[in-house]
């Protein structure tokens, strides 16, 4: 199963119909937050003879700050993704115990988040953390990003990509299965929060 996992898009939705154009053999795409409506313009914008499921969560910016619809369960081959934007679970502060108590709960294998604007491809106690950054407004370096996850029986494998008009590059190649030693998240930087400057 491959998944194009996007976040954070802001009201932009042309980049990630172009990646929908590129990517021709992804299964399903998931949507981070930030703006769920963007989502679903992109499931609208499809060709009628490619539909590909969407799967979105609310996030922060969404208005009316939506509850209903701030996480989602998505099964694939290799255990279930536990979706939603991270702004509850108070990733912005680079600590994620909380999204791993949330995800277990739902006996989730992955999470996937977004609220950041950086990505990340990592492990914590077990279970895997995919933040695609954001797509439009990246708060380190100059291009967006967004990540192909491969859902195997095998376990997940991510991988992350920078965004460029014509080009896709691939920056960054980050490898999850199921290892037998776990690697922890690493902390977050003071840099990262004083230059954090999304609402919480």
């Amino acid at each position: 199963m491959k998944i194009l996992l996007i976040s954070d898009t802001h009201g932009l939705q042309r980049q990630a119909l172009q990646l929908y154009k590129y990517f021709t053999d992804i299964d399903l795409i998931i949507h981070c937050g930030d703006l769920q409506s963007d989502a679903e313009y992109i499931e609208q914008a499809m060709d009628e003879t490619r539909r590909v499921p969407v799967v979105s969560v609310s996030g922060n910016s969404d208005r009316g700050g939506n509850q209903i619809h701030d996480q989602q369960v998505v099964d694939t081959p290799a255990g279930k993704i536990f979706v939603t934007h991270g702004n509850h679970q108070w990733v912005q502060f680079f600590k994620y115990d909380r999204l791993v108590e949330a995800a277990r709960e739902q006996g989730c294998a992955a999470a996937c988040f977004g609220h950041t604007h950086i990505p990340l491809s990592d492990q914590l106690d077990g279970l895997c953390l995919f933040n695609p950054g954001s797509l439009t407004e990246p708060r380190e370096g100059d291009k967006g990003s967004f990540m192909i996850l491969t859902a195997t029986e095998e376990g997940f494998f991510g991988r992350i990509h920078y965004y460029d008009q014509k080009i896709y590059e691939t920056k960054q190649t980050v490898t999850t299965g199921n290892p037998q030693k776990t690697q922890k998240v690493t902390g977050g930087f003071l840099r990262k929060l004083l230059n954090y400057s999304d609402r919480f």
